[in-house]
């Protein structure tokens, strides 16, 4: 079984719960990317995870290679269509 390439958007708090449970499947999950508009945040989760850091998600998804893009960010910046659905 290949890894499954993740990169996140937001690198704050909740990052911490969700890199918790990469870690308990990390036979098979490994953070690549992250993401955070704080440049001084997404190059801490960077080091902290060895993966790439970016202060821009739409380069990270244009650049990295990813299997999936996991959204860490307050619900009020998800998308207007998604808020709620989770």
């Amino acid at each position: 079984m290949s890894t499954i390439k993740v990169g996140a958007v937001g690198g704050g708090g909740i990052l911490g719960a969700h890199i918790r449970g990469y870690r308990a499947y990390a036979d098979v999950i490994e953070v690549t990317a992250v993401a955070d508009v704080v440049a001084e945040t997404a190059q801490r989760r960077s080091t902290e995870l060895g993966a790439a850091a970016y202060t821009d998600f739409r380069q990270m998804i244009s650049e990295a290679d990813l299997d999936a893009v996991d959204i860490c960010l307050p619900h009020h910046l998800h998308a207007d269509g998604h808020r709620g659905r989770c």
